[in-house]
């Protein structure tokens, strides 16, 4: 399962890119951030990947997944906000929901027309999961 999560995670970053080689750089992402394969409802995880993120973004400020890793950072932090609510930690969700929304700011104005959509959306429903 741990495999299936990393190959998903690689798919997503190669398709946010149009920069030849990314599929080397995916693959480095994912086996240095080596991201759970299940949440199980918790917030280390979501907050662990928007951690990374925002540490790689920092550290490859030009870098082919730049559009990208505002939007998929501030989705976890939204999953962290939501998971620290369950988990009964307000200060702990107040706190990852400034970061959510410092992010999807970052987001929106991306020079990515899908990542700027996609972060509307995400605006919009303001849930780490969309109802279906």
């Amino acid at each position: 399962m741990g495999y299936d999560a990393q190959v998903r995670y690689e798919g997503r970053l190669v398709a946010a890119s149009t920069s030849p080689g990314a599929d080397a750089l995916a693959l480095e992402y994912v086996t240095e951030m080596q991201p759970c394969y299940e949440w199980e409802g918790g917030s280390d995880c979501p907050e662990r990947e928007a951690t990374f993120a925002a540490r790689y973004l920092r550290s490859h400020p030009g870098g082919p997944f730049s559009q990208y890793l505002p939007l998929l950072e501030a989705h976890r932090w939204l999953c962290a906000a939501e998971a620290y609510e369950s988990e009964k930690a307000p200060a702990e969700a107040t706190r990852t929901r400034q970061a959510y929304d410092r992010a999807l700011s970052t987001a929106r104005q991306s020079s990515s027309l899908l990542v700027r959509t996609a972060a509307g959306e995400l605006g919009a429903r303001a849930r780490c999961r969309a109802e279906r």
